[in-house]
């Protein structure tokens, strides 16, 4: 059974315990099929407090997490707290929440009936309405199976984003749709088609201006495009590349953007006839074509093919070319600097892939050398000790390419140290993990509860080993996270290192960062 780590476990032993009775349940839904909806309420009263969509099937710690989602951040008007009794109507997920809970003194009971879950799905169900299809069902099939065998040939291997193609279409209101494929980087996976050059052209210049949360979505809803992404059957995140995974698991996600509509996960029959074209069309010029590009070489290329109409007799001659000018253009887009646009340092987020670990430790110098003669280690420092503090991160394969691809693209790492945070509303104490890159962006690699027992032993063997190193350090991305070496890296898992000083606090300038709660 998996169970609450420490800092998770202090936290929520730290909400206030009423003399209140929820109950909790999951139950097939209607719409979408193969779903299922948990809800969990509060039975005096009388309120839902969290309520989630899960695939059917979905294991019983989707029950705990919904639960601890009702304790933490209830919908409104409940408040933090836990309750003194939960009620269940699944003997199996009864004695599953006792064991899960069992250090936070919630008594779990057993129910035939649950009067108010009963009301609450009913009242649910009544909201639901048919869901609109994706796809015209005409369509659904061929497109899908369109969308697979752009999957199978897999164009983004040889082009970056920015390297744009253009289909002239002349037909359903589009004049030419502006291609850019992702999957390069092997973090997302798709064909985006922009129904005009502005549009594309408005996007980068948005996302390379923007770093605020807020700013990005907002420029990613002013995108006009259709679009094709893919995702696991599962619905759930893979972990490790999803290309890895055979084409059996693959579903392919369709949809709309426009700055008026926002994003419809949806496609009429007219979109769905010009996207069916377009791709077949890509298809086409990508066997002829395909082996002359790559992310390096990106010529003037263009070739005429005569496609079937999707629901009607007769072809259209479609035109695919490549924009060398304009893609240089877009990659020649300067992106602003996020330090310059409040006046102040910004933590960054979003180097250290989904499903990481990142590990403090210490690393022996044969081991440096060992990878520095495969031409794996950059940066250097004296050897003034045996050893160097040392931190690992270890993921997938693919996601430590795309790691050592963001560092090296930054101009390497500059440094590394511990920065103080606190979560004031818990009354909770953190050391923060911060690396700056070459270019002077700061980004969190880990948290870590100060008065954690192993996280002091560790900070201090770290602050020791700094002295002894005379203030050097070396980051090592390891992959393996899936395998047997999970959470202990050995020398073979190693895929590259770098060197770099360790950095103090006051070397930050971002003070004691505050974790707020999301009072909403």
């Amino acid at each position: 059974m998996t169970a609450f780590n420490r800092s998770t476990l202090r936290r929520l032993q730290k909400l206030p315990q009423l003399p209140a009775i929820w109950e909790g349940d999951r139950r097939p839904m209607p719409s979408p099929p193969g779903a299922e909806c948990i809800l969990w309420v509060d039975t005096q009263q009388q309120i839902v407090l969290a309520v989630e969509v899960v695939p059917q099937g979905s294991s019983a710690e989707a029950m705990v997490r919904v639960l601890l989602r009702a304790m933490e951040q209830p919908s409104r008007p409940g408040r933090p707290m836990r309750p003194q009794r939960i009620v269940v109507r699944d003997r199996e997920t009864q004695f599953y929440l006792r064991g899960a809970l069992q250090d936070l003194e919630i008594t779990v009971e057993y129910a035939q009936e649950l009067p108010l879950i009963e009301d609450a799905f009913a009242s649910l169900q009544g909201f639901l309405e048919p869901e609109t299809p994706h796809l015209p069902a005409q369509y659904e099939e061929a497109l899908t199976e369109t969308a697979l065998d752009v999957w199978r040939t897999a164009p983004w291997r040889n082009l970056a984003d920015h390297q744009i193609l253009a289909v002239e279409l002349n037909r359903w209101g589009i004049e030419k749709f502006y291609v850019s494929l992702m999957g390069l980087l092997a973090v997302e996976y798709g064909v985006i088609l922009y129904r005009s050059e502005n549009s594309l052209r408005r996007f980068r210049t948005a996302i390379a201006s923007q770093s605020r949360q807020e700013q990005l979505e907002e420029a990613y809803l002013q995108q006009d495009c259709l679009f094709l992404n893919y995702s696991h059957s599962d619905g759930e995140e893979p972990v490790g590349d999803l290309a890895s995974f055979p084409i059996s698991e693959i579903e392919p996600i369709f949809g709309s953007l426009h700055p008026l509509e926002g994003l419809r996960a949806s496609l009429d029959e007219e979109e769905a006839q010009a996207l069916m074209v377009a791709l077949n069309a890509l298809q086409n010029f990508w066997s002829d074509h395909g082996r002359k590009l790559s992310p390096d070489r990106f010529p003037a290329l263009s070739g005429e093919y005569s496609v079937p109409i999707p629901g009607e007799e007769g072809s259209l001659d479609i035109t695919v070319s490549t924009l060398p000018e304009f893609s240089a253009e877009l990659f020649a887009i300067p992106a602003a600097d996020p330090e310059s646009l409040d006046g102040e340092p910004r933590l960054h987020n979003d180097l250290i892939p989904d499903g990481s670990w990142v590990i403090f430790g210490s690393v022996p110098w044969k081991v440096l050398d060992h990878l520095s003669n495969l031409s794996l280690l950059q940066g250097s420092c004296e050897r003034f000790s045996e050893e160097v503090p040392a931190i690992f991160i270890q993921t997938s394969r693919p996601k430590a390419k795309t790691l050592i691809e963001k560092i090296k693209a930054a101009n390497g790492l500059a440094g590394i140290g511990i920065n103080p945070g606190e979560v004031p509303f818990f009354d909770e104490h953190y050391d923060l993990l911060i690396a700056r890159l070459g270019n002077d962006n700061l980004y969190l690699l880990n948290d870590f509860p100060q008065d954690e027992p192993v996280q002091i032993r560790c900070r201090r063997r770290w602050e020791q080993n700094s002295k002894k190193s005379k203030g050097f350090c070396a980051l090592l991305i390891a992959k393996g996270v899936t395998g047997m070496t999970k959470g202990q890296p050995g020398i073979n898992d190693f895929v590259a290192a770098f060197i770099a000083p360790v950095l103090r606090e006051k070397d930050f300038g971002l003070g004691v960062l505050q974790l707020l709660p999301d009072m909403d």
